[in-house]
C-alpha cells in the first residue's frame, strides 16, 4: 500500500505542475517524444475521469492544464493497448516517463484483481511494448491453488502469498495445468500458532509433493506466527512478517525443475 499511495502522489506532484530534482522521474514529454498526438481532447472518458479523481485533481476538462491532458491521454493509450491485448479492463495504478536510467511505463491491475496484482507495462527502446500480465495473474491464480491446497488437506490455518510468478507458457493462464513444466513459483505460507512446529516438516512435504505433481518449482517459506499475529497479515504487510519478533522463519524448501528437493 506504502508504495501505492508514493506512485500516486508522484504522479500528483508532476500533474500539479509541481517542479521535481532532475533525479526524479518526472512524466512522460509529449511535447518532444509523442508529437503524432498533436490533436486537442476535448473530453474526458470514464477511465480518465476516475484517474483525475484518484488523483485529487479536476475532473472538468477546460480546468486542466495542456500537459495534464496530454498525460492522462498517453495514459489511456497505454490502458487501451493492454485491454486489446488481454479482452479485459485495466485500471491505473502509476506512470513514469523514459528516463536516463528507466523506460516508460505503467502500472495497471485488471478487472477481477487488485492495485497488488498490478502489471508493468514497459515501452522499449525500440517502441515496443512489453507486459508480465501472465506472470501477475499466475501469481493471483496458484496462490489461490495453493490455499484451496493448504486448508482442504493439512490440519492448520495457514494463508498463502504468491511473491513471484515466472510463467513461460503462451496461452494466458486460465487454470493449474497451464503452469505444468513452465513455471517457476516463490510463496511465503503463513502458519497459525506457534506450536505447530512439530508439524512443519510434514507441511513442507505435502506442499513439495503438491509442487512436483503439478511440475511446478520454485521456494516456498514457512512462518509460524501467534494466533492474534496471524489475522493481522496480509498482502500489504506480509514483506515485514520475517524481522517481526512475534515471528520466527520456520523452515524453507527449495524445489527443482529436474525433482531435487531441499527442506532447510
Amino acid at each position: 500500500m506504502k508504495k501505492m499511495i508514493c506512485l500516486s502522489l508522484l504522479l500528483l506532484l508532476i500533474l500539479t505542475g509541481c517542479v521535481k530534482q532532475q533525479s526524479t522521474p518526472t512524466y512522460y514529454d509529449f511535447e518532444s517524444q509523442n508529437s503524432e498526438q498533436e490533436e486537442p481532447m476535448d473530453s474526458l472518458n470514464s477511465r480518465q475521469i476516475e484517474i483525475c479523481e484518484q488523483l485529487n485533481l479536476s475532473t472538468n476538462i477546460e480546468e486542466l492544464t495542456d500537459s495534464q491532458k496530454k498525460s492522462l491521454a498517453r495514459i489511456e493509450e497505454l490502458l487501451q493497448y493492454l485491454d486489446k491485448k488481454y479482452n479485459t479492463t485495466f485500471h491505473y495504478v502509476g506512470y513514469y516517463e523514459k528516463s536516463v536510467l528507466d523506460e516508460e511505463k505503467l502500472e495497471a491491475y485488471s478487472d477481477g484483481l487488485n492495485e497488488y496484482y498490478y502489471t508493468t507495462l514497459t515501452v522499449e527502446e525500440d517502441d515496443s511494448y512489453n507486459d508480465n500480465y501472465k506472470d501477475v495473474l499466475g501469481r493471483c491464480l496458484l496462490e489461490i491453488e495453493t490455499a484451496d491446497f493448504l486448508n482442504s488437506n493439512l490440519d492448520g490455518q495457514f494463508k498463502v502469498f504468491a511473491l513471484e510468478c515466472k510463467y513461460s507458457g503462451e496461452k494466458v493462464p486460465e487454470t493449474i495445468d497451464d503452469f505444468s513444466n513452465n513455471t517457476s513459483l516463490t510463496i511465503e505460507i503463513i502458519v497459525k500458532g506457534k506450536d505447530k512446529d512439530d508439524k512443519l516438516h510434514g507441511y513442507a512435504e505435502k506442499v513439495i509433493k503438491w509442487y512436483q505433481r503439478n511440475n511446478i518449482y520454485g521456494y516456498v517459506n514457512f512462518i509460524m506466527v501467534s494466533d492474534d499475529h496471524f489475522d493481522t497479515v496480509n498482502n500489504y504487510n506480509v514483506s515485514s512478517v520475517k524481522i517481526d519478533d512475534d515471528t520466527d522463519i520456520a523452515l524453507s524448501c527449495d524445489i527443482y525443475s529436474d525433482g531435487q528437493t531441499i527442506i532447510y
